[in-house]
């Protein structure tokens, strides 16, 4: 007689075939939903600094992140990959003291920029940002061309013919008479590079100058501004000459360009107004490719030339050095010298140095007494410029321990720094 099967064992074969059933459900439900393990996470820091039309973002801690599995977007757009490079001719990953650059469109309001990484589908985001709205470096032009609006004939242009009548008044004074040098000079004394400005003082109407700077630097000009370049005690003469005669003055020992001294890391940032101060700013090129548009006309370093940019007024401007390249440097008003010759003059308006070394500058920002706020770092102490009504000056300004030198003094009541320098006066 066969046994029937028992009611325990009837309940939990039904039990084992519902299970089955839900399971082979579940499966193509996963497939259309892509449910997946959730990615592990990414270890890594980052840090973004805009210049103008080139956003950077630094690596400063963390896991290096491979190519092909980094996507950048801008308001959910995603950046070509061929647009995005790492500076200084490096190569990926991207990883710790690496910086990307990532180009800018022109754009009126703020977007927000995102740094993906993984696959497409279980990628995950680690930096998100705001990317301040673009503007064209020409706007920078304008300055100059402001002075020429007066000359537009009105009424009160008119009075301006009284200023010829004092000046034949001056004419005995200018009787030829054997000429006499004497000069002055500021500052005769700091740390290289020094910029310092001669003024000629000679008596007697000299019709030329002579000036041998004691470094093998000379110049015939009557007012010159020279830059000491290397540390050293440094002799200067001037000679002067005209229809009756010439006479010289040697003053030993006159300029003193000192070492560099240490210098600390600041960061600043706040509603006041700063101006960069007549300074130089020298490096040497390595590589070709590099490219810089002064007085509207682009000049070529090659490798291995001297590059100095000399700012030879106060103004505002943009400077942007990310060690080893220089993206952005702005100026109204400047000469460039390639090895020691001058190579061009007028408003800086684009720079792109691909690789360069041997920085060295005497470049000051000047912040005048306001009552503006802000905050300023250094010395490891957060301080606000609310508590700084006076003058704020930052001398020697260099790149900071992480090869940044970021300055924007462009806009009126608003001024950005982030480098390093050897002093502060507060």
């Amino acid at each position: 007689m066969t046994e029937e099967p028992s009611l325990f064992s009837t309940i939990s074969i039904r039990v084992v075939i519902i299970i089955a059933v839900i399971i082979l459900a579940l499966v193509p439900v996963l497939v259309v939903f892509n449910i997946v393990p959730a990615p592990q996470s990414v270890y890594v820091n980052i840090t973004m600094d805009q210049t103008g039309d080139l956003l950077l973002l630094h690596h400063t801690g963390g896991e290096a992140l491979d190519k092909e599995l980094v996507t950048i977007t801008i308001d959910n757009s995603a950046v070509p990959e061929n647009l995005i490079f790492i500076t200084g001719g490096q190569d990926w990953p991207w990883s710790i003291g690496k910086t990307v650059a990532v180009p800018l469109s022109p754009y009126q309001g703020n977007q927000e920029l995102t740094v993906w990484y993984g696959q497409e589908k279980e990628r995950v985001r680690i930096f998100s940002g705001i990317v301040m709205p673009v503007v064209s470096p020409v706007t920078l032009i304008p300055t100059p061309v402001v002075t020429e609006t007066p000359v537009s004939p009105t009424p009160t242009e008119t009075i301006v013919t009284v200023s010829p009548t004092p000046s034949p008044a001056r004419t005995p004074e200018q009787t030829p008479a054997l000429p006499v040098a004497e000069f002055g000079a500021a500052p005769r004394s700091g740390s290289a590079p020094l910029t310092v400005v001669f003024e000629d003082h000679s008596t007697g109407t000299p019709e030329s100058w002579e000036w041998t700077f004691g470094d093998n630097s000379t110049a015939d000009v009557r007012n010159p501004v020279h830059t000491y370049a290397e540390p050293g005690i440094y002799t200067v003469s001037l000679n002067v000459k005209n229809a009756l005669g010439a006479n010289s003055k040697i003053r030993q020992g006159y300029v003193v360009a000192e070492s560099p001294g240490p210098r600390q890391d600041i960061f600043l940032e706040g509603s006041r107004d700063g101006y960069l101060l007549p300074g130089v700013a020298q490096f040497r090129v390595n590589g070709d490719n590099s490219q810089i548009k002064i007085g509207g006309r682009w000049v070529y370093p090659a490798d291995g030339d001297i590059v100095r940019i000399v700012t030879d007024t106060e103004g505002r401007g943009k400077i942007s050095v990310t060690e080893p390249f220089i993206v952005q440097y702005e100026f109204p008003s400047a000469v460039l010298y390639l090895n020691g010759e001058i190579a061009g003059s007028g408003a800086i308006t684009d720079i792109r140095i691909t690789s360069l070394d041997e920085f060295r500058s005497d470049l000051t920002l000047f912040l005048p007494a306001s009552e503006g706020s802000g905050r300023i770092i250094f010395s490891g102490t957060t301080r606000q410029l609310e508590q700084y009504p006076g003058p704020v000056t930052i001398s020697h300004i260099y790149p900071d321990s992480s090869g940044t030198l970021s300055l924007d003094t462009y806009l009126p009541g608003r001024v950005k720094f982030q480098g390093s320098a050897e002093r502060i006066e507060l």
